[in-house]
């Protein structure tokens, strides 16, 4: 019985100090990798299945003192949204990630007053290419509309 308390603590230690951290050090914050501008399609659907498309960017911006949260700027005047956010944004191995559960923000300035904006999140690929996605509500209960608005672009 004793044989088997000592090789199961020697296995046991082995195990814990085999095994050793494996923190990945980055040589930039979430937010000054992710800055910079992007561009390409903005694309529309309405509530009845209707689809606009418009070239237009999305810029990310460093906030100073924020290494995890960048200002998103959106600009598809082209089929009519325009806004800016803060955007949490955090490393995803090579990539990085954004995103916002609460996206208040991104309403543009000519939205009605019952229009939300529930929550965006998207990807920054390490080739630098980027897709996001969100969803624009106005109304309420069954006379409620939704828009979707898609961006596919590249820095």
């Amino acid at each position: 019985m004793k044989a088997y308390k000592y090789i199961t603590l020697l296995a046991l230690s082995l195990v814990l100090f085999a095994c050793k951290e494996n923190v990945r050090v980055f040589d930039k914050t979430a937010a000054a990798g992710i800055a910079g501008t992007y561009t390409g399609t903005w694309k529309m659907v309405d509530d009845k299945g209707a689809e606009s498309e418009a070239t237009g960017t999305v810029t990310f911006s460093e906030i100073e003192g924020q290494p995890n949260q960048a200002l998103m700027t959106i600009d598809a005047s082209g089929i009519g949204y325009s806004s800016t956010c803060h955007a949490n944004v955090a490393h995803a191995e090579d990539d990085y990630v954004f995103y916002n559960n609460k996206a208040s923000e991104l309403l543009p300035d000519n939205a009605p007053e019952d229009a939300t904006v529930p929550q965006f999140q998207g990807r920054v690929k390490a080739d630098g290419s980027t897709f996001f996605d969100f969803s624009l509500k106005t109304g309420r209960g069954r006379k409620a509309k939704i828009t979707k608005y898609i961006f596919t672009g590249a820095r």
